[in-house]
């Protein structure tokens, strides 16, 4: 994919992001604690749900008049266009089912960008004469480091897929009879725990 098609993908996945923690009660809830506002590509997105996850910690009720009228107060965003693009970004949006989708698509977008700036930085600094390769190198290390922790979901997630992980390795264990407990006395039950 170019970089502007994949540039205009993520400010469109920003935007349905916005729209969607507008539109339906309890979907910030699934996302404020892991996301940023440097997360965004878009900065005037990321002003926004700046605004948002302020509203959502302080308990405010989030709509979009009730976020421009934070977001102007903050003196972002002009008055009459904000309520506007905020109204646009609410009533484009369809379902609150790809909020933490578009979460971890914006964070895996900031997490490519922030690499990508990383190491264009470490290879300047190297091309520079007398450049101490170690420091570079071990500066980029600790970038990288940071940027994978800071692009982890720490907050709650759906247990489907972790269910389907432990049976797999159950399944896995029971065939080869590589998992050994301790007997309950219920044949059944120690067979279905191996």
């Amino acid at each position: 994919m170019s970089p502007d098609r994949e540039k205009d993908r993520i400010y469109s996945v920003e935007q349905s992001l916005i729209g969607a923690l507008l539109t339906f009660d309890g979907a910030a809830d699934e996302v404020v604690a892991d996301l940023y506002p440097s997360h965004f590509a878009n900065k005037r997105l990321g002003e926004i749900f700046e605004v948002i996850k302020a509203m959502v910690a302080s308990g405010e009720a989030l709509s979009p008049t009730s976020v421009a009228t934070r977001w102007r107060d903050r003196g972002k965003a002009k008055p009459r266009e904000a309520e506007e693009y905020l109204h646009e970004l609410w009533a484009s949006s369809a379902t609150a089912a790809n909020v933490q989708w578009c979460a971890d698509e914006i964070r895996k977008a900031w997490q490519e960008r922030a690499t990508a700036k990383a190491c264009k930085m470490a290879l300047e600094e190297l091309q520079e004469p007398g450049a101490d390769r170690e420091k570079v190198t071990d500066r980029l290390l600790g970038e990288l480091d940071n940027i994978g922790k800071a692009s982890q979901s720490r907050g709650p997630r759906p247990m489907g897929q972790d269910l389907r992980d432990v049976y797999s390795a159950s399944r896995e264990a029971s065939k080869t009879g590589g998992v050994h407990g301790i007997p309950t006395g219920f044949s059944r039950l120690d067979w279905w725990t191996s």
